[in-house]
């Protein structure tokens, strides 16, 4: 009998002639056995696909091509980076009846036990989340009291979860986005019309995915932050223990401005996922930090020296939700004499008055999903949320 690895392999082959619309997702993932102790079933981290050599062992031929597509329609569809901040195992339930219930009017077979419910066909993993969250069904499926605990669970490994475990490796989120691209387009290239209309929702969902604004935002801001170091002058941390430290050799950026757009353009729950990021800014980045809400002017203003503990947006309040112009954030910047060395974050759907004199601060455009295209900023980087 072939070792797991061996029929892994025989099998993406098999799977990669049977069908094409997968094979270039079938040739880019890589196996990887679960560390002892870790894993049940199949997973992906939505890089990878992570096995079980003794649970690989008692599938079919025709089993495990249906629980790789499994795997695969995971990493396309963006299930992963889609959670947001849904209860995790839920949205996992929720992703599996969506590809099950897919696959299998398709043709293919999955293990018995695996989560199939033909009332939510045509219903995207997002659909099939609230459903399952609005019913008593749920508490039962989470509290292991349902037969769907008894069935079999193809987990997603959530990075943002297991940030310190070895099934989070080579997860970042623009490696993710990357992936994803390259096989959304070689897929719906490559995927036959009789059966596109069975993925084109997943799909849109997919593809509306940005990298994960974070990411890209605190690595901009890090490297500007730390990009060299220097000996002259020392570090002043630690001169009164007598020990001498290197300097960063760029400043640190002097002040943060974060900027919200409330006006009436932007819905609460777009503000209120913004807000929440304000909170990780605050704690990364150790300078005096301003978070403002505005829409055609500046509505709300809240300023913290370095070393304050109070998180920014605590009233949890918006202000404004009229009109929109960006000229009174950089208004306000020039009475307050920020120095050039500033940052100015603007979160916005991009619709609205710009200046016409460019700041000297960096600014960074973070623009809603369906906000305006990156064509339509005069100055700044843009990076768009998925939100």
């Amino acid at each position: 009998m072939p070792d797991v690895r061996e029929r892994l392999t025989r099998t993406r082959i098999d799977l990669a002639l049977r069908e094409p619309f997968i094979a270039t997702a079938l040739l880019r993932l890589a196996f990887r056995p679960f560390p002892f102790g870790t894993g049940q079933t199949m997973a992906t981290n939505g890089y990878d696909i992570f096995f079980l050599d003794s649970w690989v062992e008692t599938l079919r031929d025709d089993e495990l091509r249906g629980v790789l597509i499994h795997e695969i329609m995971h990493v396309v569809f963006g299930h992963v980076d889609r959670r947001a901040d849904r209860e995790p195992r839920l949205w996992n339930i929720a992703c599996d009846y969506v590809i099950n219930n897919l696959i299998t009017s398709l043709g293919h077979v999955i293990p018995k036990g695996g989560l199939v419910n033909r009332h939510y066909d045509g219903l995207t993993a997002e659909q099939v989340y609230e459903r399952l969250a609005d019913n008593k069904r749920s508490d039962q499926i989470l509290n292991n009291k349902d037969s769907a605990t008894h069935s079999i669970v193809f987990d997603l490994v959530y990075p943002d979860i297991m940030s310190d475990s070895i099934l989070a490796t080579k997860t970042d989120g623009e490696q993710r986005h990357l992936l994803r691209v390259g096989l959304l387009r070689d897929f719906t290239s490559n995927v036959p019309g009789s059966i596109a209309g069975e993925f084109w929702e997943e799909i849109e969902l997919a593809e509306g995915l940005a990298v994960p604004w974070h990411h890209v935002l605190n690595r901009w801001l890090s490297d500007r932050v730390k990009t060299d170091w220097r000996s002259i002058p020392f570090s002043k941390r630690h001169i009164w223990r007598g020990i001498y430290t290197p300097s960063v050799g760029v400043e640190t950026p002097s002040e943060l401005v974060f900027a919200v757009d409330t006006s009436g353009s932007m819905d609460d729950k777009t503000i209120s996922r913004i807000e929440a990021e304000v909170i990780s800014f605050r704690s990364q980045f150790g300078c005096r930090f301003h978070h403002l809400q505005f829409d055609a002017a500046i509505q709300s203003v809240e300023s913290f020296d370095a070393g304050d503990s109070v998180i920014p947006g605590s009233n949890a309040k918006v202000f404004g939700r009229g009109g929109t112009s960006f000229i009174p954030v950089f208004e306000w910047i020039d009475r307050e004499y920020l120095s050039p060395n500033a940052v100015v974050i603007i979160a916005t759907d991009g619709y609205g008055t710009f200046p016409t004199k460019l700041p000297t601060q960096n600014v960074v455009w973070l623009v809603t999903r369906r906000g305006s295209s990156e064509g339509g900023f005069p100055f700044g980087m843009v990076v768009r949320m998925p939100v």
